[in-house]
């Protein structure tokens, strides 16, 4: 009887089983539902499924089949053995699909290992069973303790407490190794051909007991490698190192495996094919099951209610059908599509590298091409030079126009306060006009009244005659009387005698009278003349005043006009000032692509002359980081030339001391640049990286890059200690940690093990890692130098061109303000000049208004006399002359001061 704990394992089996079949006549009474409810449906695509359904539902039932219990609840062993031995089959079938090459040891060759003193080859072995008969002692067991020991197994697993007790006692040579060397070779499992092949050797050195050393040989060469190297690669041909047992059994095991009873001996071999892990995913498998079956029966509820909606679905579904070839049809255009574009794509590739073969081609002729560019490029730093002093000529000359616009503006301004002073002149004079125009009003009011005195003097005048004739006849009747009486005679004799005195007194006074009448025809006379000359003397200043407005007038346009002018000129100052500053920034233009041709054009020197030297076989160059290493993956761009920014520039690998002093000699004696050698022959050979991280977060930098064997050495110099992270977070976390190691992410985020962070520190010239990219972006660039060169001679021809003109402008508006100052000087002469004839012309008109009121004193006090005196016709005339003279003077005078005076106000508004 088995025991115990065996007995209750079968029993949770059984009940499993039980339980798992009760699922299955659940699903039969399913699946039985959903037959009838399809035969129930006349339609044939219904009928198809309900036979694909049943056809479905008689394959459960026969899988299930294999899984009855007895009545007893006890599982049969021979049951369970059928249920593995499928389990077995199934595994290796997916097996065979998935790796359909097979492993296997071709010969194993042994030296002083155990019992085997000499070197003894075993195999070749077969690929198929292999048994080894022997008697007691022969050294069976040893050959699998000499796999295993190749395998790697431990010594206590070989039966021996160290290495030193694998090593064969009876051997007199303590000089030689011992060493086991197995041959796999890799054959197809259906052709038995051999694909591949590799030999595993691990060898106890004779001095060093305590260790040992594995060797891998294949096509490519021998390698010294680790345990953890043969492990990965004997993984990869599908040896399972998790759990040992299931491809070799071990001779201190072979006792317990035929002592075991048959539940034991199940469980062993359950654990052997892998079984003993697919018992939880049964459980589950049960679990779900019952779960599906109750979806089960809520999906046949559903399905009548489907069945119902199929009939009007069938013509969709015929579109559907329709649209499905359609999208088949697509699928194969488009497939058709990629293979059109991936052999254009195949196409332009050759394309590219024939243009890179010219590209190379036209490396030489941008050489020479470099060197003419230098040379213009010295003339342009003359010419630059040359327009810098241009440009500071032409800010004195600003300078310069900026004192002449500031003294033109004080001359405005002088020349706007006397315009403002002639102004309030002209006010002045217009208001002595008009006290003038009242006294006018005044003197003809006067003569008005003399007038009215003359009358009524002619009018007395008149009168006296009239009594003169009457005393005539009155004296002609008395001398009748008189001469007819005596006595009246002797009165007319007395009375003649009296009337000579009479005559006598009369003529003295008459003469008076004449006299007078004489003085004051000649008062008239010189009042009249001087009238005259004040008329002359009126019209003449009349005259200078309209004059002297008519220049006001063209001196206000003339002030006008240079207001314009001095506007145009500062118009044009701002605009030169525009071109200044536009010339500057060109200039700026200019320097900073003139400076970044000399760069490229000192990085391009550098590159060229490493490459000369590197094609030197004596010179004992390699070339640069760019030309040794390579990305095996372009996603990490940006994170190796962050890393290696530094070494990038500037960098050249030797092979010795020497080859170093004479590169760092030649650089300094051709005036190259900065170099820095990193010599190959001093970089230590140690290449182990500590795996102490984990790698699905941190990459070590080394694994994505590659380089020749001799330069692994360099690669691990520079990328020691660094890793590479997708993200931040995991770069913050291990910066944090204990282990010193620096950490770059993908974009180029930097985290320094003594705390210093940087960000996006790419290399101008990161595109250096790919050699394609070098040749291609070095013409490129070399294009775009002799571009940029051509173009800054051009801009630098431009702007002399621009300052020449500016400079004619300049002077040309120099002589024009000279010019206007020269007219300005000239005007404010003429305008002092007709200021000082205004003043004189003011005086003058006084003295006139003087003259004009003592003339008018004059004439009154003569009309006096006139009028006390008795005038003959002819003095009457004369003196009706004068009047119409003193008259017309008035007049003229009137009408001359008035027209004068609205003339010169509708000039003031204006």
């Amino acid at each position: 009887m088995p025991p115990k704990k065996v007995i209750e394992d079968s029993e949770s089996e059984d009940e499993r089983v039980v339980h798992s079949a009760q699922s299955n006549d659940k699903y039969q009474t399913v699946t039985k539902k959903r037959s009838v409810l399809y035969e129930s449906s006349s339609d044939e695509e219904l009928g198809q499924e309900s036979e694909i359904m049943t056809d479905s539902s008689s394959e459960h039932e026969s899988d299930y089949e294999s899984n009855d219990i007895d009545d007893d609840n006890e599982e049969d062993i021979e049951s369970r053995f059928k249920k593995i031995e499928r389990k077995v089959l199934e595994k290796a079938c997916i097996n065979k699909e998935s790796m359909p090459n097979q492993l296997i040891v071709h010969t194993i060759e042994l030296h002083q290992f155990k019992s085997y003193r000499d070197v003894c080859t075993v195999g070749p072995f077969s690929s198929d069973l292999n048994c080894i008969i022997g008697s007691n002692g022969s050294g069976k067991s040893n050959i699998i303790d000499a796999i295993c020991f190749v395998f790697g197994f431990d010594s206590k697993d070989l039966r021996a407490k160290n290495l030193a007790q694998l090593v064969n006692n009876q051997t007199s040579n303590t000089t030689n190794d011992t060493y086991v060397k197995i041959s796999f070779h890799l054959i197809n499992r259906e052709s038995r051909e051999k694909l591949d092949w590799f030999d595993i050797e691990r060898r106890i050195k004779s001095g060093e007991l305590g260790a040992s050393h594995y060797c891998i040989t294949d096509n490519t060469g021998s390698r010294k490698a680790s345990k953890k190297d043969v492990k990965q690669l004997l993984t990869k041909h599908g040896v399972d190192f998790d759990y040992p047992d299931r491809f070799i059994v071990l001779q201190h095991n072979t006792v317990k495996l035929v002592k075991q009873n048959p539940n034991e001996m199940m469980s062993y071999l359950e654990h052997l094919f892998g079984t003993d892990q697919i018992r939880d995913e049964m459980k589950k498998i049960d679990i779900e099951i019952s779960d599906s079956s109750k979806q089960l029966e809520n999906i046949d509820n559903e399905k009548q209610s489907i069945l119902k909606d199929l009939e009007i679905i069938k013509p969709k579904v015929q579109q559907y059908e329709k649209f499905v070839s359609l999208k088949e049809k697509a699928e194969k255009l488009s497939s058709e599509l990629e293979v059109a574009k991936w052999r254009y794509n195949s196409f332009k590739l050759k394309s590219f590298k024939l243009a890179l073969g010219s590209a190379e081609k036209d490396l030489s002729k941008l050489q020479s091409d470099l060197n003419s560019n230098q040379s213009e490029k010295n003339k342009l730093a003359k010419k630059h030079l040359d327009l810098t002093k241009k440009l500071e000529d032409t800010e004195e000359a600003f300078d310069n126009l900026k004192h002449v616009i500031k003294s033109h503006q004080k001359s405005l301004a002088k020349k706007k306060a006397t315009l403002a002073s002639i102004a309030r002149n002209v006010d002045e004079v217009s208001q002595n006009l008009k006290k003038l125009s009242d006294k006018i009003d005044k003197s003809k009011d006067e003569e008005e009244k003399i007038s009215q005195q003359i009358q009524t003097a002619e009018k007395s005048i008149k009168s006296d005659q009239n009594q003169q004739e009457i005393v005539e006849r009155e004296r002609k009747a008395l001398t009748e009387a008189i001469s007819q009486d005596p006595k009246m005679q002797e009165y007319r004799h007395t009375l003649e005698q009296v009337q000579q005195l009479r005559e006598m007194q009369d003529y003295q006074s008459l003469k008076l009278k004449e006299q007078k009448h004489f003085a004051a025809m000649q008062g008239i006379e010189a009042a009249n003349h001087n009238i005259s000359m004040s008329q002359h003397e009126a019209e003449r200043i009349a005259t200078e005043i309209s004059s002297i407005e008519h220049q006001e007038e063209q001196l206000k346009n003339d002030l006008e006009k240079s207001q314009q002018i001095i506007e145009k000129l500062l118009a044009k100052h701002r605009e030169l000032q525009i071109a200044k500053d536009q010339l500057c920034q060109q200039q700026m233009v200019c320097e900073t692509s003139l400076r970044s041709i000399n760069e490229h054009n000192e990085h391009y020197r550098f590159v060229r002359t490493v490459h000369e030297l590197s094609k030197q076989p004596s010179s004992g160059c390699f070339g640069t980081l760019s030309d040794l290493y390579e990305l095996k993956d372009e996603a990490y761009f940006d994170a190796v030339n962050s890393a290696l920014c530094p070494l990038l520039k500037n960098t050249v690998v030797v092979e010795s001391r020497d080859a170093a002093l004479k590169i760092v000699n030649f650089f300094r004696q051709n005036k190259i640049g900065i170099v820095t050698c990193e010599i190959l022959d001093e970089v230590s050979t140690s290449s182990r990286i500590e795996r102490f991280i984990d790698e699905s977060e941190l990459i070590p930098m080394m694994d994505v890059i590659s380089c020749d064997s001799p330069f692994r050495p360099l690669l691990f110099k520079h990328t020691n200690n660094w890793y590479i992270t997708s993200n931040i977070s995991t770069a913050k976390k291990y910066s944090r940690s204990d282990h010193k190691m620096n950490i770059v992410t993908l974009n180029g985020e930097i985290f320094k093990s003594f705390g210093e962070i940087s960000s996006n520190a790419v290399n101008k010239y990161s595109s250096s890692l790919s050699e394609t990219l070098i040749r291609s972006k070095s013409c490129s660039k070399l294009l775009d130098h002799t571009k940029d060169s051509s173009q800054t001679e051009r801009l630098l021809k431009e702007i002399q061109n621009r300052m020449t003109d500016n400079a004619n402008s300049i002077e040309q508006n120099r002589k024009d303000l000279e010019d206007e100052e020269a007219l300005v000087r000239i005007n404010n002469v003429q305008l002092y000049n007709f200021k000082e004839k205004k003043e004189q012309l003011h005086k003058d008109m006084d003295t006139l208004a003087k003259q004009i009121s003592n003339y008018k004193l004059e004439l009154s006090s003569y009309y006096e006399i006139t009028s006390q005196t008795t005038l003959n016709a002819q003095e009457e005339q004369l003196l009706s002359t004068y009047r119409r003279n003193i008259s017309t003077l008035e007049q003229m005078l009137d009408n001359y001061q008035t027209t004068s005076i609205v003339q010169h106000f509708s000039k003031l508004r204006n």
